[in-house]
């Protein structure tokens, strides 16, 4: 009991800080900085405003991306008459979307992962942006509308399936994403299966003996591939729509066999697994001493795990701070290994929905991902951040369901490694960008576009 009074009296105190430091690390991130890539996302969706089609005028392979920031830069034209300020009114409204999914996010976790718990999460649902930046480019949207789809589905699943409604919503959130990275829609396969297996290990109602959830996300991902095909087709046949889409998807660039992918992807595989040799030999070490120490027969795999992934995540941080790198995610693939451990002897506890709706899909469309992005293999880390994450709650629901593995949730500790470097790293890269001058000022960005639609008027 004094144990536990001295850790709500710490967290009495830590709240309010990680509050304020996610608060002024994105308040820095809505006013500061502009990336190119969301240049290029804005003026994606901006095109549409202003009356570009897809696949019609428009053929970058990422134009489906463009639907969302379209929605947004309609309303705000709307309403204000003017594009002035539209980057900020985009960026603050991302901003408030993330706010309240980790609003949502606390509400429904705080008893499965704890209250404590659940609030480290949600900071860092909060916090993490793929690419540093609040505009909303393809990989940002496949992350957030992901985190969407998912928050939807587990609320049905673990409420008793009531409010059948969020599986529709669930599914309209997730075919965004789909959207944004078409090949992620493979996803959906493992969201189904899951479905269906928690329905009837659940007893829900069924449609014609299927679980009623699975029968409403295929419904509802049906009604928008309808949706789209009647936003799409006016005025072009489907042969032509068809006929462009191919083009599209045979752009040169991504002319590469499975093979030639995966051998390049093999060769760059040695960099990653030599940096994450340092912290697996200093964790096995650890372990070991800590053994030698107590002598506790108890499972060392997973605590082993942990601690790689924590002293990986520190080492990025050190190494980004060193080198000025923009891109230092090595530790995510032992952060998905120390999830996939979380998920050991999962069924029938609170752990299984995260497996079937959360990690599982999660890991499906990295895998297709990685098959079809020009990325090299380490830039592709980011796209591993939601599984990982699903891990990290794992652990935490695990820890609930049997405090007396050790007096300090683990799952706490790699998640706090991971908050400490998404906030130092988020405050690095805006800083080391105005150093160098990679980014513009907000009204650059009115000139870009100009210059893009002066070209197109030329040609």
């Amino acid at each position: 009991m004094p144990q536990k009074n001295a850790q709500d009296r710490l967290w009495k105190i830590l709240t309010p800080v990680l509050l304020v430091l996610a608060v002024l690390a994105m308040a820095k991130t809505l006013f500061v900085g502009l990336e190119i890539d969301e240049e290029y996302a804005f003026s994606l969706g901006f095109r549409l405003v202003k009356g570009d089609r897809l696949f019609y005028t428009m053929w970058e392979p990422h134009q489906l991306s463009a639907l969302p920031a379209a929605l947004v830069l309609a309303l705000y034209t709307a309403i204000a008459g003017t594009t002035t300020g539209a980057l900020l009114f985009v960026r603050a409204v991302v901003l408030v979307c993330k706010a309240a999914m980790s609003a949502v996010f606390y509400r429904d976790f705080k008893q499965t992962i704890g209250r404590h718990g659940a609030l480290l999460s949600a900071v860092v649902l909060f916090v993490y942006t793929p690419k540093w930046f609040l505009g909303p480019d393809y990989i940002s949207q496949q992350f957030h509308f992901t985190v969407a789809a998912f928050l939807c589905f587990y609320h049905y699943y673990t409420h008793g399936f009531r409010r059948p409604w969020l599986v529709v919503l669930g599914a309209v959130c997730a075919c965004f994403s789909f959207l944004a990275f078409p090949q992620s829609a493979l996803a959906a396969a493992v969201i189904f299966i899951g479905m269906v297996l928690l329905g009837r290990r659940g007893k829900e109602p069924t449609i014609c003996k299927i679980p009623r959830g699975a029968v409403l996300f295929v419904l509802g991902c049906m009604a928008c591939a309808a949706a789209f095909l009647a936003y799409v087709l006016p005025g072009m046949r489907l042969t032509v729509f068809l006929q462009r889409v191919s083009l599209i998807l045979n752009d040169p660039q991504y002319d590469f066999t499975t093979s030639q992918r995966l051998a390049l992807l093999v060769s760059q595989a040695l960099n990653t697994a030599k940096f994450l040799a340092k912290p697996l030999a200093a964790s096995v070490v650890l372990c070991l001493l800590w053994w030698a120490k107590t002598r506790q027969k108890r499972d060392w795999i997973g605590p082993a795990l942990n601690l790689w992934a924590i002293l990986a995540a520190l080492l990025c941080v050190v190494r980004a701070v060193a080198d000025s790198s923009s891109d230092e995610r090595y530790f995510m693939p032992a952060l998905v290994l120390a999830a996939a451990w979380a998920f050991r002897k999962g069924r029938g506890t609170a752990r299984e929905p995260l497996f079937w709706l959360g990690f599982l899909p999660g890991m499906a469309a990295y895998a297709f991902i990685l098959r079809s992005t020009l990325l090299g293999f380490s830039a592709t880390f980011m796209y591993l951040t939601w599984p990982a994450l699903c891990g990290c709650f794992a652990m935490l629901a695990c820890w609930q369901e049997n405090p007396e593995q050790g007096k300090l949730p683990q799952g706490q500790c790699v998640l706090a490694a991971l908050l400490v470097f998404l906030l130092l790293f988020s405050v690095l890269f805006l800083v080391r960008g105005w150093a160098e001058g990679r980014f513009g000022s907000v009204d650059s960005l009115r000139e870009y576009i100009c210059l893009l639609y002066t070209s197109d008027a030329a040609d």
